[in-house]
């Protein structure tokens, strides 16, 4: 998919944003693509039996975000808001790298729902910062210091290891079924005395 739109890519420095700039550095924001796009690439969660994710893959979503490209709507060229809300998955990505980004990303939908995924939570809280304050802010700090503030408080990042091991449940869920995917993943929001759900860090 990545390789497949690479001739129509274009960096976000070159989209000519004023405010992005204070927020991310040069090396972000000129090793970072973008896409415009209609419709947005959705991976097909539901079709491979994943189907408690289907309201996410149904979403009229205006951008995702996959390693260090993102795709929006043509519509959504100029919204700078926007922009930055997917800059911050782009710094996720590159933090926990992709194996721990979709376990995470993964997880988080299943304990949560969408918008108070963990994840999501703290890309919609940073926009919502951006957007109604001119107060400059260090963004790839804050996504550092964030994950930080997860791992201490519970919301796990998972390991390359745990992460295999997922793909491995993926590969049997036609055998095990919805139910059994469900509980594997349902294991992930419970701390280790499986007592409870960890509450998202806000």
């Amino acid at each position: 998919m990545l390789d497949a739109n690479a001739h129509v890519a274009q960096t976000v420095s070159s989209r000519g944003f004023s405010r992005l700039p204070h927020y991310f550095t040069k090396h972000t924001l000129a090793s970072t693509k973008v896409v415009l796009v209609d419709p947005l690439p959705v991976p097909p969660l539901a079709s491979i039996g994943l189907k408690r994710f289907a309201d996410f893959v149904r979403g009229d979503s205006n951008g995702i975000t996959y390693i260090d490209t993102i795709f929006l709507k043509p519509t959504q060229s100029k919204n700078e808001n926007l922009y930055f809300h997917e800059l911050i998955h782009i710094i996720q990505w590159r933090l926990l790298g992709p194996d721990r980004f979709l376990l995470a990303y993964a997880n988080g939908l299943e304990c949560f729902g969408y918008r108070q995924s963990p994840l999501e939570a703290m890309a919609y809280d940073a926009e919502s910062e951006f957007a109604g304050s001119t107060l400059i802010f260090n963004a790839e700090k804050l996504v550092a210091e964030k994950l930080g503030l997860q791992i201490r408080s519970n919301l796990r990042l998972y390991s390359a290891d745990q992460y295999a091991a997922l793909g491995q449940v993926l590969i049997v869920n036609q055998t095990v079924g919805e139910t059994g995917m469900r509980s594997g993943l349902l294991s992930m929001c419970l701390g280790d005395n499986g007592r409870g759900t960890a509450n998202p860090s806000r």
